[in-house]
């Protein structure tokens, strides 16, 4: 059994222990030690990582109350090492966990709703609660409890009680989370508890006082299984957070030329203004589309039983060619037109209602024998990529035959 200093003191960072056993834990090794302040992976925060005599921690594993140190390579039994905690990572864990159970109470006072799992990610720690919070506005009122909390510099506790002081403690009625017997080994149990505001059994690292935390920042409420799993920050990760935000703003600020305070109005207003111009444009394009389409006309050919038309067109992008098709089919259901758009190499056959509807199966079986990109259904098939001059003229090629083929 591993003496785990880090229930006693989050703060240490430098400690000396005794190497008592080296095992094989996979492909690496499991350094066991007398004592350590290494934090394994637990109580939702991630494990603690750092130096045993200058070779790096890859990772703490708890096992049966012993601690394994997973080092790339073994350490003498016996030997006397020098530990050294990654503080910044560690610091970050305890502002994360910390602030959550700050977060939590707040949300279970304030909503009356419990957290059911807490995780603390790289970039984000969210937490899930009861169901989903549909006012967002109580969340405001949540985070701004959380955050006075923050700012009184409360006091934090370690405390450790046997299964029977449990019962008659007083500072068991504040606990956010009911417990049965069962739930309780004949271990000590160690509780966290923030003066006069929260009690919770815990097992992972936190900050002496609340202050130290800095910040607690809701960044997102996302329906998670029909309940709220809420996304958060603290502390240094929250500074950065507002540190880009601030970023994103002052840029945006500067090429509209407004103040920060303004972007919002300056938004709606460009919002409405390009969906007054997308009308407008519609209208344009609707204008051309029919204008097109008549001098298109021009360019029908009969070929006897169907009529075609094939057209290039340099500046037009092949979104507008199915809608312009569809223009031409409709007055003319005879009609195959091919029309071909310069800038996206893609090639749209528009197929009428009285034509052979095995037409559009032959396109298709052509394609796969040309080994083309495309596909197609009813009226249109869309020949994509067309890199090569040839596979273009190919497709002209195949079309006309096939009509000659109904004649």
């Amino acid at each position: 059994m591993t003496i785990k200093l880090y229930e006693m003191d989050s703060y240490l960072k430098e400690f000396t222990a005794t190497v008592v056993d080296c095992i094989q834990y996979k492909d690496k090794y499991g350094i066991i030690l007398n004592k350590t302040a290494f934090a394994p992976a637990q109580g939702g925060q991630y494990a603690d990582s750092g130096y045993i005599n200058n070779l790096e921690v890859i990772d703490i594993v708890e096992e049966n109350e012993t601690i394994h140190h997973i080092l790339n390579e073994p350490i003498q039994v016996g030997e006397e090492v020098r530990c050294m905690i990654d503080w910044d990572k560690r610091f970050d864990v305890m502002q994360q966990h910390t602030g959550q159970h700050i977060l939590s109470r707040a949300i279970f006072n304030r909503l009356n709703l419990k957290t059911v799992s807490f995780h603390l990610g790289k970039y984000y720690s969210t937490i899930d609660l009861e169901k989903y919070v549909e006012d967002e506005e109580s969340l405001w009122k949540v985070e701004e409890e959380a955050n006075n909390i923050v700012y009184q510099n409360r006091m934090l506790k370690i405390i450790f009680l046997t299964k029977s002081e449990l019962k008659d403690n007083p500072l068991i009625k504040n606990l956010r989370s009911n417990y049965t017997d069962d739930d309780i080994g004949e271990e000590l149990i160690r509780i966290i508890y923030i003066d006069d505001y929260d009690v919770a059994f815990c097992c992972g690292t936190h900050v002496n006082y609340t202050g130290e935390i800095g910040l607690i920042k809701i960044v997102k409420n996302e329906h998670y299984k029909g309940k709220s799993r809420l996304y958060f920050l603290c502390g240094k990760r929250a500074f950065k957070y507002f540190q880009n935000y601030y970023l994103i703003l002052n840029d945006v600020s500067r090429k509209f030329n407004i103040s920060p305070d303004d972007i919002s109005y300056k938004l709606e207003k460009l919002i409405t203004d390009n969906k007054n111009l997308n009308k407008e444009l519609k209208k344009i394009k609707t204008g051309y589309m029919d204008m097109l389409v008549e001098n298109l006309y021009q360019d029908i050919v009969n070929m006897g039983k169907y009529k075609l038309l094939i057209r290039d067109f340099k500046d037009l992008e092949d979104k507008y060619l199915m809608p312009l098709g569809y223009k031409l089919i409709k007055k003319n259901p005879d009609l195959i037109a091919l029309l071909y758009s310069v800038p996206s190499k893609t090639l749209i056959a528009t197929i009428g209602d009285k034509v052979d509807k095995n037409f559009l199966y032959d396109l298709m079986i052509f394609k796969e024998e040309r080994n083309l990109n495309g596909g197609g259904s009813k009226n249109f098939f869309k020949f994509v990529n067309l890199q090569r001059n040839d596979d273009k003229k190919a497709v002209i090629e195949f079309v006309i035959k096939r009509i000659k083929e109904e004649r």
